[in-house]
């Protein structure tokens, strides 16, 4: 078969496409690793060993320890279709190494357009994994210099998986380590957005206003200063000084003070028993007993004691 993309990601071979005997489904098979370009815009994955960190694998560990992403192909599109948030990651990243000044046929758009479409779709309200966040770093590094907007993307969807990586325990927000890149190349890719919105620019590669505001600081380029996205530390909280022990004595003082009456009689079950399969024997009981419990909760009475004096 044919082992090449037609219309998207030109420039990169080291992919595997599989057809059903039907000739309906599609899919392709890329290898982990980190994305590089090459001298002469070439693109190459160094393949990644991921149980131990280590570039070029022995051969022999290869299939045991190698990682790899497989995406389908849209039957209809033609597109490639990404199913979890590393496989995109990895996805867009492959996009941009890729990409140029023309549309790709098979996308409708550039690879760079592309790329942006994908990042914005892994935004998550949890810590990144380290794949993920692997995928992203190599991601942040292709797009530096090639696309600004790309860059502050990657930068803000980071932030934000950071932010939440105190509800799985990570320290990485505790101990200063959050990125803070803002001095070195942050700040050069801020004046490169800024000064491409200068010029005519295509809607799929500017941020959004929140983007925007959280990336630069303003909604809108007129209004725009030199700012950047605060960056909070967490703040250590200590223990209530109120014991569970004392909660417990308030709620029993103030349970003490109400009296609870209950119906003493409940009202006959609207329902005949038809006494017909088992399946109606069990729907019937478990129907008479939420009557029941209808009946006992609507008749609770609570009233305040006779001797209780309020203050």
């Amino acid at each position: 078969s044919n082992q090449h993309l037609s219309g998207q990601l030109q420039g990169i071979h080291q992919y595997l496409i599989l057809d059903s005997e039907d000739g309906v489904k599609t899919k392709i098979i890329v290898p982990f690793g980190r994305v590089t370009i090459e001298p002469r815009k070439r693109v190459e994955i160094a393949m990644l060993n991921t149980a131990e960190g280590k570039l070029k694998p022995s051969e022999e560990d290869a299939e045991e320890r190698m990682q790899f992403f497989t995406y389908s192909v849209h039957p209809r599109f033609e597109t490639l279709v990404a199913t979890s948030v590393a496989a995109r990651l990895f996805l867009a990243t492959l996009y941009m190494a890729t990409a140029s000044l023309s549309p790709d046929k098979s996308i409708g758009m550039t690879g760079e357009a592309k790329a942006i479409d994908l990042t914005r779709q892994c935004v998550t309200n949890r810590a990144m994994s380290d794949v993920e966040q692997f995928c992203l770093s190599n991601l942040k590094e292709i797009s530096k210099h090639r696309s600004p907007t790309l860059y502050l993307l990657c930068h803000d969807t980071e932030q934000s998986s950071i932010d939440y990586s105190f509800l799985q325990g990570d320290n990485r927000g505790r101990n200063g380590k959050k990125i803070d890149d803002s001095t070195l190349w942050l700040a050069d890719e801020r004046t490169a957005y800024i000064n491409k919105l200068r010029k005519p620019l295509n809607p799929r590669l500017c941020l959004t206003d929140e983007e925007c505001r959280r990336s630069l600081g303003q909604h809108s380029l007129r209004r725009w200063k030199r700012s950047k996205r605060k960056i909070r530390k967490f703040i250590d909280i200590h223990c209530c000084p109120v014991t569970r022990k004392k909660l417990n004595d308030v709620y029993k003082t103030m349970s003490d003070l109400w009296s609870v009456h209950e119906q003493t009689s409940l009202k006959p079950f609207p329902l005949p028993d038809l006494n017909t399969t088992e399946i109606g024997q069990s729907l019937y009981s478990e129907l008479q007993k939420s009557w029941n419990l209808h009946c006992t909760i609507g008749g609770l009475k609570t009233e305040m004691k006779s001797n209780t004096i309020a203050v």
